[in-house]
C-alpha cells in the first residue's frame, strides 16, 4: 500500500512522536529509580555496628566496618582515634563523619 506524501509524513512524525515520548516517559521513571537508592551518611553518626576489618589504632589508616540504618546494612571505610587496635568482630558507634568515611569509637 502506498500512502501519499500528505498522508505518510503527519503520520510518520505523529508515531515518532509518540515513541519519543514513551521513551522520555520510560527514562525518567528510571532516572527517579537511582536517586532514590542514595544514602545520607550523616544520619550513620550514632549508630552501632561491628569491625569487618580491622582499623588501626591512633588514626593510623582504615578498616571497615558494617551498619545497619535506614532500613539498610552497608559496609564502609572508618578509622579511630583509639589507642588499641579495633579487631574484627568488634562492637563500635559512629561518631562522625568524613566524606565516604566514617570515624568510629568501640562500644565499652
Amino acid at each position: 500500500m502506498d500512502w501519499p506524501f500528505y498522508l505518510a509524513a503527519p503520520a510518520g512524525f505523529f508515531v515518532g512522536s509518540s515513541f519519543t515520548w514513551f521513551n522520555l516517559l520510560v527514562l525518567g521513571f528510571v532516572a527517579s529509580l537511582t536517586s532514590a537508592g542514595n544514602i545520607d551518611l550523616d544520619q550513620s553518626i550514632g549508630s552501632e555496628g561491628r569491625v569487618t576489618v580491622a582499623v588501626p589504632p591512633n588514626d593510623g589508616g582504615h578498616g571497615k566496618v558494617t551498619l545497619a540504618f535506614s532500613g539498610r546494612q552497608i559496609e564502609l571505610f572508618a578509622r579511630t582515634r583509639n589507642a588499641h587496635v579495633l579487631a574484627r568482630g568488634q562492637a563500635i558507634r559512629v561518631i562522625a563523619v568524613n566524606g565516604d568515611k566514617v570515624l568510629i569509637e568501640p562500644l565499652n
